[in-house]
């Protein structure tokens, strides 16, 4: 039904608590399963995504995560890519 409409991607979120939407009550995971499910398009998780966390978006069915907080707040971002890219790496290498 989205990719119909033109969507090639879908993202879902914010799944858990993050800094740039602090009044907003995080979404967790189901959001992302109920996406994952019922989407015909890849789902990307977003929202609070940490490196800890890239593996239990994978298991909610994404395809993807999308950070930004979690490296340009970093103290070294470059460091923080670093992390994201290694946990992106080890959860989508076993799929």
């Amino acid at each position: 039904q989205v990719r119909a409409r033109g969507a090639d991607w879908i993202f879902a979120g914010s799944l858990w608590e993050t800094a740039s939407h602090p009044d907003t009550e995080p979404a967790g995971v189901q959001l992302l399963e109920q996406c994952a499910a019922q989407c015909s398009v890849p789902v990307v998780a977003i929202g609070g995504v940490t490196p800890a966390r890239v593996d239990d978006a994978a298991r909610a069915g994404a395809h993807g995560v999308a950070v930004l907080g979690g490296i340009w707040q970093a103290p070294d971002p470059a460091a923080a890519a670093g992390e994201y890219l290694d946990a992106v790496h080890e959860v989508w290498s076993e799929t």
